[in-house]
């Protein structure tokens, strides 16, 4: 099975961070920068030819993965399934990385009208999609060794691309290539694992899995769209 994961584009969460360091204007559910739109509109024209053609295509339910999502989606005249389980870790919050107070999660009137080619679940409600505390550490570990679970479950020949974000990619990747490194404490950031994969806004990773439990990587955290159209992507130090 082929693995495309895509974090998602520059958010207005991941701007402000980078100009002042501190998370004093972050908001639960952001949309995308001017060069968040310019990275994703990018990544789109790019993708096709890439790797194998997409069988099957997740989106988180996060204005920002939503919003990276649909160029790509009308390039490649495809659908995708919204689905919370791939959501950033945490959850929606407001607050803090170090103080959340959880947020429900943007209401369905407001995200189904970014793509028709979005399908909804249930779940994403006028009341939002999120009803649960912030996720600490040891939950979203449990939930990234799931979905690693759920990927080895596809068939062979599918090709499975997530739209997703930078935190739970880092513990997906570990969960796929070095489980017991999802245990190992930093020493350098207390409560916080040793190991992270860091992935830069609108990159594309490839990784494939074969029976047995191999898997290999084809490619980490590449933008070549964003240098054959001449913009950037900061490496962010923040989870989302």
């Amino acid at each position: 099975m082929d693995l495309i994961f895509i974090r998602h584009a520059e958010s207005s969460n991941n701007r402000a961070y980078q100009e002042t360091q501190s998370e004093t204007n972050r908001v639960p559910d952001p949309g995308l920068t001017d060069l968040g739109h310019a990275q994703a509109e990018a990544l789109a024209k790019w993708f096709p030819g890439f790797a194998p053609q997409p069988t099957k295509i997740f989106v988180s339910p996060f204005r920002r993965t939503l919003l990276t999502a649909a160029p790509l989606l009308e390039q490649l005249g495809a659908t995708a399934e919204v689905l919370p389980d791939i959501m950033e870790r945490g959850g929606p919050y407001a607050g803090s990385f170090r103080d959340q107070n959880p947020a429900p999660g943007s209401p369905r009137s407001e995200l189904e009208p970014i793509s028709p080619r979005l399908r909804f679940p249930d779940t994403v409600t006028e009341k939002g999609w999120w009803t649960g505390p912030t996720e600490d550490r040891r939950v979203a570990t449990a939930r990234a060794r799931r979905l690693a679970e759920w990927l080895r479950g596809f068939e062979e020949n599918e090709c499975v691309v997530l739209v997703s974000h930078g935190a739970i990619g880092s513990l997906l990747l570990m969960a796929l290539f070095c489980p017991p490194e999802l245990e190992h404490d930093s020493e350098r950031i207390a409560g916080e694992s040793s190991s992270w994969f860091v992935l830069d806004n609108s990159s594309v990773s490839w990784v494939r899995t074969h029976p047995g439990g191999d898997t290999a990587i084809h490619a980490f955290n590449r933008v070549d769209h964003l240098v054959l159209a001449g913009l950037t992507s900061a490496t962010m130090v923040q989870p989302s």
